[in-house]
C-alpha cells in the first residue's frame, strides 16, 4: 500500500496528509503578550524572551494529520516503525 494515500474507515474515500497548528494559537498569543510584558522591566527580561520564544513556537509548529475531505475524519499520522524481532 502507497503511504501517501489511505482509505477512510468510515467512508472509503482516499485521505491526504495535511498540515493542522499542533498548538492551540491562542494560547501562543498570550505567552508572547507575557513574554512582552515581562520583557519590559528589566527584572523580567530573561523570563519574558522566554516566553515570547514559547509563543512563537507554539503559534508556528504544525503536525501532519490524515484528513478526509468526505466525511471530515482526522487521524493523527504516525512515521514510526518499530522493527521488533
Amino acid at each position: 500500500m502507497d503511504m501517501n494515500t489511505i482509505r477512510c474507515n468510515l467512508c472509503s474515500s482516499p485521505m491526504e496528509i495535511t498540515k493542522i497548528l499542533k498548538h492551540n494559537k491562542m494560547f501562543g498569543i498570550v505567552f508572547i503578550v507575557i513574554g512582552i510584558f515581562l520583557s519590559i522591566s528589566l527584572a523580567g527580561i530573561l523570563l519574558g524572551i522566554m516566553f515570547l520564544v514559547v509563543g512563537i513556537i507554539m503559534c508556528t509548529k504544525k503536525k501532519e494529520i490524515w484528513y478526509c475531505s468526505s466525511c471530515k475524519t482526522i487521524i493523527n499520522r504516525v512515521d514510526r516503525v518499530n522493527n521488533a524481532p
